[in-house]
């Protein structure tokens, strides 16, 4: 995910670009904060993406844990047909791979919500990705 250009205080674009079965996507959308009015604001939005098989998907994106400078831990959750739900976790990092301490401080957080690493998918943000 990339987010750019605020739309207002609320909200941000989204572009999504990368490869996939070695095929190379790019879908945009926006991501609006739920409740832009709580103090402090949280960290949880309600986001629109235009996705490549032509379909809008909605869904509530929230980052959970990050300390703004090697990662973040983030979680979202796209209702589907039948009373179903898709929720994903995904740790996203600044570099290819994280520091011993970093790293650890990570398998902390996600065991200290009551889930293992490998519920999460890692994202590589090289620019090769």
């Amino acid at each position: 995910h990339h987010y750019t250009k605020n739309i207002n205080e609320t909200g941000f674009n989204v572009i999504r670009d990368g490869l996939f079965e070695g095929v190379y996507y790019h879908e945009e959308g926006t991501a609006i904060l739920s409740n832009p009015d709580a103090t402090p604001v949280l960290a949880i939005l309600n986001a629109t993406l235009l996705r490549v098989d032509e379909e809008v998907h909605e869904y509530v994106y929230q980052i959970v844990h990050s300390d703004y400078s090697n990662y973040a831990i983030t979680w979202s959750c796209e209702n589907l047909e039948g009373g179903r739900s898709r929720e994903e976790g995904a740790i996203l990092g600044r570099t290819t791979s994280f520091s011993t301490r970093v790293n650890n401080t990570v398998n902390f957080l996600i065991e200290s919500m009551g889930f293992n690493r490998d519920d999460f998918r890692s994202i590589d943000h090289t620019f090769e990705t």
